[in-house]
């Protein structure tokens, strides 16, 4: 059965919140999760592999970099954004400038 969102949006999302100091002394608990987390680290790496990386180690290590050596474009890519800015006049001197070619 349909029900219409009372002036909010409807999106099947539910959400749990768990207060987790009612489970537990927080510094215990999250001893714990240091210490799954190295035991983690310790496991057999893949074929091809150097390190066992935890979830949202990749992402981190990818903006962490991008913060500092800019966001890599491919020459397509590139290409395409020189050519947009070409149409709305911007010129190739500004684009240079504005990403530190001058």
């Amino acid at each position: 059965m349909d029900q219409p969102a009372a002036g909010g949006t409807v999106n099947s999302m539910l959400a749990t919140v768990i207060d987790l100091s009612r489970l537990g002394d927080p510094a215990a608990m999250a001893e714990g999760v240091e210490a799954t987390k190295a035991h983690i680290r310790t496991s057999r790496t893949a074929p091809g592999f150097d390190e066992v990386l935890l979830p949202g180690e990749p992402e981190r290590r990818s903006a962490r970099e991008r913060a500092e050596t800019g966001i890599p474009v491919d020459a397509t890519t590139w290409h395409e954004i020189r050519e947009a800015a070409a149409k709305l006049g911007i010129t190739e001197a500004e684009i240079d400038h504005a990403v530190g070619r001058n």
